[in-house]
Order: C-alpha cells, then sequence, then structure tokens
C-alpha cells in the first residue's frame, strides 16, 4: 500500500502544506483519532515511530512519538471510537534511535552551531539493530527523491554534506528500542523486505 499522507505542514515550514495546520498544531484528540481509523484499518502487528526525543528533538518527531503511542493503545479500546472500525491490538512499537556509538562517530562533522542535537542510545538500550547496508542505494534515492525537503530543510542539506563515509554509517543500519504491547510481541520479519 503507497505511503498515506495526513496532510500536516512541517512545524518549521508552514508552506510545506499550504493552507493546512502544521502537525504540532492539530489538536491533540483529532490526530489520536486519524491515527486510531488507519490503525484499525490496516491492522499493522508492528507500528514503528521516532524515539521519544524525535532522534534529534525535531517537535514534528517528538509529537509523532506521542500520537503513535496513543493511537496504538486506543485503537485496541472497544469503546473508544466504535465507529473507526473493529478494535485492534498492535502487538509491539519500534522506536527509531541512533546508536551512541553512530552519534559519537558523526559529532565532529556536523557544524557547531547546528540546531541538530542528536541524543545517542546507550547500546544496552538498543534492541534491535539492522544491517541494511545492502538498500544504501535504495535509500539515497528515497531521500533525493524529495526535492522540496533537500533544497528547504537545514538538516537535509547538512545531511548532504557529511562525507561518504559517515552518510554510509548513518543510512547503512537502523537501531530501534521495542516496546510490546502484548506478551511476546512481535519480531521485526528477518531480512526487512521493502516494497519496490
Amino acid at each position: 500500500e503507497p505511503p498515506i499522507m495526513l496532510g500536516y505542514a512541517d512545524c518549521f515550514v508552514p508552506e510545506s502544506a499550504p493552507g493546512q495546520p502544521r502537525l504540532i498544531d492539530v489538536p491533540f484528540d483529532d490526530a489520536v483519532r486519524l491515527l486510531v481509523e488507519h490503525i484499525r484499518r490496516l491492522r499493522p502487528e508492528v507500528i514503528v515511530t521516532y524515539n521519544a526525543y524525535g532522534i534529534y528533538g525535531h517537535p514534528d518527531h517528538m509529537h509523532a512519538h506521542r500520537l503513535a503511542v496513543i493511537a496504538a493503545d486506543a485503537a485496541a479500546i472497544g469503546s473508544y471510537a466504535p465507529e473507526l472500525g473493529e478494535p485492534w491490538q498492535t502487538r509491539s512499537l519500534y522506536f527509531a534511535t541512533l546508536p551512541k556509538a553512530t552519534v559519537d562517530e558523526l559529532r565532529p562533522h556536523l557544524a557547531e552551531d547546528s540546531k541538530i542535537r542528536i541524543a545517542g542510545t546507550a547500546p544496552d538500550l538498543v534492541d534491535v539493530l539492522l544491517d541494511l547496508r545492502y538498500r544504501l542505494g535504495d535509500k539515497i534515492r528515497a531521500i533525493t527523491s524529495h526535492k522540496t525537503e533537500l533544497a528547504r530543510s537545514k538538516s537535509m542539506q547538512q545531511f548532504a554534506a557529511l562525507p561518504r563515509d559517515m552518510q554510509r554509517l548513518f543510512l547503512g543500519w537502523e537501531a530501534y528500542r521495542r516496546r510490546d504491547l502484548v506478551p511476546g510481541g512481535c519480531d521485526l520479519p528477518e531480512p526487512l523486505e521493502f516494497a519496490d
């Protein structure tokens, strides 16, 4: 299924969705209801979102984390908005993060005046580390296809200015913290497959 765009604007770039509210300005309960409706329709075993800090403190990323956590819980409660569909219990949440070792390697390459404040996760708190170096080309093509994001985003421009080996380090691995919502939860498939 293609990505579902919610249509909200970036908090720093309101013109990213002209005439639409910024994600962080949408009433929380309205955004939760919208996500619950999608969860109940799609019935995911796993939901992947940002960690609580949004990896580098981006307000939209932190807000997306809060919304995903609440919506996952609310979608399973039958008395919550029954008109949105049958309740669905997602089995696990995965929170994207960066290992502290990766952050330590990247830090010397980030501008000193950067607003990006990446917070690395201690190794004993990373639950899943995926080697995606074999998909680097796909990931780079996906990023560079967002021409407007590359043109307006300081963080994307800073990423593009990183030495190639640092870009590969950043994109070649994905790290997650896992929170099970039911006993046993749900593992990510191995190897992780992406739709073309």
